[in-house]
């Protein structure tokens, strides 16, 4: 009998209870389907890491030696040491291709996974990163022609490769990798031409000491020469994929919120207000022999069915869909051999919490009807008795209009679903909100750092040091910026970390801008110092702060006399005229140019980069955020339908005495839509209004999660707010028509049966 009261009950409310499974289908399917993202990419990761004996340190100076290597390796604390020379060099048929190249006799530390090929050895022939191959059309076997420092080495290609420190390989002035303009490749030692003298560069360990135990032992091997060290966490590539990992978290805690507590709330009125029509029924069960335990057993069972349901609905379909999406999103950034959606533990804890919610509404709603004496319990419920409240007093309530009154009334009377229906709302505002200015934001970090910052053409980067004779015919053109780009140490307040230390000469092609948007120039005494780097340090005005180059072993302390605002290209920067008075000699690295880059390409001792092919790459790369925005507002229209729709039945069914009375009354169904639709209104609005500063605060939290080398501003355009609250009030004006229909069909006996 009561399982065919259920099925009955299921019939009658069918609206209420597919808006729960709805809720907290989307809710699980959000934050499982995130969590697979997530976990899964963090798994990948450290078993990409794992398996290819990730390094465990990086070191960066000058010629290391085989004495070096070994003395090293004879510490009990370093388990292996590989020498490598790093150098930047291009195809020759293609100058604005760049490729790190990689010299080494052994890659059993940073291993190569070889996709297509035969293994890494020191005979000769090239290993290619695969995704560059691919935009390139190359294949196993094909000659590769390329120059470096002015040598021309040609090579086959024996293998296709991915290396575990190029999982995130953009470079600082542009967030995305572009396959077709920068890649990397290892080569044997042997295939330089220096060999075997060649002057080593880098190393790399596995280790289990730590940074300062490092260093103190680097000194002691390399004594008079300059080395920088860049621990494993620190590595570019390495902190970069984890603050992707941190802002997978922040999306999947903050976006199901909304879904899961609109549901576990909007079960509570539903049972609320099933139990309370059916009080006679629960008595009556109760009289004929059914114990407590048995009819609250009965109603707890709604809310198990729902929350079971709409978990295994979200289990099943989210980490199955969403992973798909996002990963075709995240493999615009990222580099793996493999990824996987993986489940933490984390979710069976929510879906456990979300079944207790919905059972334990289901028990407290009816645990309340079955107090009180039977004969009073067996009568209906009579209607709340109408109050007074404080607006009444006030002399404006008595010049407004009926409407207004009514409508008043009907919220303060029925708070819980106002409060519910003003929270799905702010929700749906939220996710649009969020969608919109998420692409504003960026769109403002590629304005501001390529139109506002960058004023030149053309960035050429020495791809080695020129001569000084070089160096005076470049500065007779009178319209170049010089600049010297250094890997540095930064040592404050007890903390050192890595950066990079910009000497800027003089010129105009930076604009430098401080926090307030005002242009400003470099200071010709001390340093200026990004805002991010200033937060990640702890660092602000008048401080002092001591910078040492990788080329140099001597701390230089400097006083920061400016914070300046830049979205990318974190760290310090410092006017030429500055750092040769702080003593030290500037070594030009790179010069801008307000030309062309046709102008530069022709010398075999440039890598030219354009300004312009940049921001096209990141624009067309940016198109991948659209699928981001479209799920988004997906989300945010199905909240807002389902919230509006289902409590919009719920506010029609509790309210449809009094619109009887008023039809009795003589009132028109086009002022009662009306009545209706400012109440509506009212409640759309107070919603668009308060998912403003949450769709804020949910790009800020995502913002913060970015890490370390970017400093993005949370930017929203008028068009963004007119749209987002614009199709919010759509949404809700279209499901106000909808429970307007109603209208017509309103039983005027049932609605005016006075209660006995």
């Amino acid at each position: 009998m009561l399982f065919r009261k259920i099925l009955r009950d299921f019939k009658d409310h069918g609206t209420q209870f597919l808006s729960i499974f709805l809720m907290l289908g989307l809710g699980i399917f959000i934050y499982a389907g995130m969590n697979a993202v997530g976990v899964g990419m963090k798994k990948s990761a450290d078993e990409y890491y794992k398996t290819c004996n990730l390094a465990d340190a990086f070191l960066y100076g000058e010629t290391f030696t085989k004495e070096e290597e070994e003395e090293l390796i004879n510490n009990n604390l370093v388990d292996q040491a590989v020498r490598r020379l790093q150098l930047s060099g291009n195809l020759i048929d293609d100058k604005d291709v760049v490729l790190d190249l990689y010299f080494t006799q052994s890659d059993e530390v940073s291993q190569n996974v070889i996709m297509e090929g035969e293994k890494f050895q020191g005979g000769d022939g090239i290993w290619l990163d695969e995704l560059f191959a691919k935009a390139h059309n190359y294949k196993i076997g094909d000659e590769i022609k390329l120059q470096v420092q002015g040598i021309q080495i040609k090579e086959n290609i024996k293998g296709l490769i991915m290396n575990p420190e190029y999982v995130y390989s953009a470079g600082a002035e542009s967030p995305i990798t572009d396959h077709k303009s920068f890649g990397y490749a290892y080569l044997p030692a042997k295939s330089f031409p220096l060999y075997p003298d060649l002057p080593y560069n880098q190393m790399v360990l596995t280790s289990t000491m730590n940074k300062q135990q490092l260093e103190d032992r680097m000194n002691e091997v390399r004594k008079d020469k300059t080395t920088m060290l860049i621990m494993r966490k620190d590595h570019p590539s390495v902190s970069a994929f984890e603050n992707e990992l941190g802002q997978m978290k922040a999306v999947e805690t903050a976006f199901p919120i909304i879904f899961l507590l609109i549901a576990i709330l909007t079960m509570i009125t539903t049972m609320i207000r099933i139990t309370t029509n059916q009080r006679v029924q629960i008595e009556t069960l109760k009289a004929v022999g059914f114990s407590k335990f048995k009819i609250i057993s009965h109603y707890m069972t709604y809310g198990t069915i729902l929350s079971i349901l709409g978990c295994v609905f979200g289990l099943l379909t989210g980490p199955k869909f969403l992973p798909w999406i996002m990963f075709s999103f995240q493999k615009e950034f990222y580099t793996l051999p493999e990824w996987k959606a993986v489940l933490s533990g984390n979710v069976w804890i929510t879906i456990a919490f979300c079944v207790l919610a919905c059972v334990g509404s289901c028990y407290l709603a009816v645990r309340k009807e079955l107090k009180g004496a039977a004969a009073e319990i067996l009568r209906p419920k009579a209607p709340r008795a109408s109050k007074h409240f404080l607006l009444e007093g006030m002399s404006w309530w008595k010049k407004s209009s009926f409407q207004v009154q009514w409508n008043i009334r009907d919220i303060i009377r029925n708070k819980l679903r106002t409060m519910i229906t003003v929270l799905g709302i702010a929700g749906c505002m939220m996710l649009v909100l969020c969608a919109f200015g998420l692409k504003d934001t960026i769109n403002s970090m590629i304005k501001t750092m390529y139109t506002d910052f960058m004023r030149y053409e053309t960035k050429v980067i020495f791809e080695e040091a020129l001569s000084r004779e070089e160096l005076e015919t470049l500065r007779e053109d009178g319209k170049l910026q010089f600049l010297g780009e250094y890997p540095a140490e930064v040592k404050s307040k007890d903390s050192v970390k890595s950066s990079m230390l910009n000497v800027v000469g003089e010129g105009e092609f930076l604009q430098f801008r401080d926090s307030k948007n005002r242009e400003i120039e470099l200071p010709e005494e001390g340093i200026a110092i990004t805002r991010k780097m200033a937060e990640t340090l702890n660092l602000s005005l008048n401080d002092t702060v001591s910078i040492k180059n990788y080329k140099s072993k001597e701390w230089v302390e400097y006083r920061i006399e400016q914070v300046v605002v830049l979205p990318l290209s974190q760290g310090f920067y410092i006017s030429q005229k500055a750092y040769e008075k702080a003593g030290q000699d500037f070594a030009e690295t790179a010069f801008l140019s307000g030309e062309g880059k046709s102008y530069y390409e022709k010398s075999e001792k440039y890598i030219v980069q354009s300004r312009k092919d940049v921001k096209e790459n990141l624009d067309k790369s940016m198109e991948s955020m659209n699928v981001v925005i479209l799920i988004l507002i997906l989300g945010a229209v199905i909240l807002g339908v389902v919230v509006l729709y289902n409590l919009g039945i719920l506010s029609y069914t509790e309210k449809a005495r009094e619109l009887a009375t008023l039809k009795v009354l003589g009132f028109p169904k086009s002022k009662l839509r009306k009545l209706q639709l400012m109440q509506n209104t009212w409640i759309t609005l107070a919603g668009v209004l308060v998912g403003v500063p949450l769709g804020y605060e949910l790009i800020l939290m995502i913002l913060k999660e970015m890490g370390d080398m970017l400093d993005l501003v949370v930017t929203f355009s008028l068009s963004s707010y007119l749209i987002s609250g614009g199709g919010t009030f759509v949404v809700s004006l279209v499901i106000s028509r909808l429970m307007n229909k109603k209208l017509d069909h309103l039983d005027m006996v049932s609605a005016l049966k006075s209660i006995e």
